[in-house]
């Protein structure tokens, strides 16, 4: 460490420590944040590895019409190994199906349909994953500001465009117990796809308990905003 920066050391300190005291009595919201986006971030890698994994077992790729009319570079798709020969054919999957799938959890089902995994989502499930989809996009490319897509798309919120989107635990819990009962409803499609149907049991009741926690944690949501009306 230079001497310059060991001067501006106690200011920096200074800074942080005021940052962690707005942060704590705001309830931590930058961090919030931060995570939230990284559990969307890990269901799309979860969504996209489960993809792969489905294209270099399926034994008749060339039979889906949806893989069959895909247009690429050959000689780019010649020398790859298998796995990125299969991550190749998901991009322009994704490309291709860009312009339908809608948002949040849609655009997961539009790509399991395609190899036959697609089902019914939760209803409540769907709506936190549609609401964790759109406030990631915020924060990451809007500077956390909301816009007009997140105000249109999850008109639930109650929000105003330019309004600061600051997220708390409650949020963070509701949005990764979704996450965790989507991971468990592609598993659950997929044995039951592949005949062991001996895990259905167990995994709809994993199912239930994270379920518990997402209606646990919007209830509490409704009794504070009841709380701060009064």
């Amino acid at each position: 460490m230079g001497i310059n920066e060991e001067r501006d050391l106690p200011e920096k300190m200074l800074h942080l420590g005021n940052f962690v005291e707005v942060q704590e009595k705001k309830g931590f919201p930058f961090l919030y944040n931060l995570l939230s986006i990284r559990i969307w971030t890990l269901l799309e890698a979860f969504v996209d590895e489960f993809l792969i994994k489905l294209i270099l077992e399926e034994k008749n790729l060339r039979s889906i019409k949806e893989i069959e009319k895909l247009k690429g570079e050959l000689l780019n798709f010649i020398y790859k190994s298998r796995y990125e020969q299969a991550d190749f054919i998901l991009e322009l999957l994704k490309s291709d199906q860009k312009n339908v799938t809608g948002f949040g959890v849609s655009r997961f089902e539009s790509l399991l349909k395609i190899f036959g995994h697609d089902g019914q989502v939760e209803e409540t499930v769907k709506r936190q994953l549609m609401e964790l989809s759109q406030i990631r996009n915020v924060l990451v490319h809007k500077n956390g500001k909301a816009d007009g897509r997140l105000i249109t798309n999850c008109s639930w919120l109650g929000i105003n465009e330019g309004d600061e989107v600051n997220l708390d635990m409650g949020h963070f819990i509701r949005y990764m117990s979704s996450v965790h009962w989507y991971i468990l409803e592609v598993f659950r499609r997929h044995f039951i796809k592949t005949n062991r149907n001996n895990f259905n049991d167990y995994l709809i009741h994993l199912q239930k308990e994270t379920l518990e926690d997402v209606y646990k944690f919007i209830k509490l949501k409704e009794i504070r905003k009841v709380l701060e009306d009064k």
